[in-house]
């Protein structure tokens, strides 16, 4: 989700670019939100995919930035509009740290 070389390339542009696990930023919301198994929060995963605390914690992090974007600004706007944010940055350099 860091990579934003592969953001414009993928989601924006809808080309191919590497290896592409996610080929849109709602795909990737889906994987977070929805099938990861952290209804309960990410730190009731320790131990079954996530490793530690730390890591719960970074992933926590950036849920909870991507629910502010949301509360801000909704879920309708493109990829492109998501990504042209002021928030945008700080949610990739969480991601990153996740």
């Amino acid at each position: 989700m860091c990579d934003a070389v592969h953001q414009s390339v993928v989601w924006v542009r809808h080309e191919t670019y590497g290896r592409v696990l996610y080929h849109s930023f709602d795909e990737v919301i889906h994987a977070l939100f929805d099938d990861s198994g952290f209804d309960d929060g990410p730190r009731s995963a320790i131990g079954d995919t996530l490793f530690d605390e730390y890591e719960a914690d970074r992933i926590k992090h950036v849920m909870d930035l991507i629910d502010a974007l949301f509360g801000k600004y909704g879920k309708d706007l493109s990829d492109a509009g998501y990504m042209a944010t002021p928030e945008w940055p700080a949610i990739m350099a969480s991601a990153k740290a996740a």
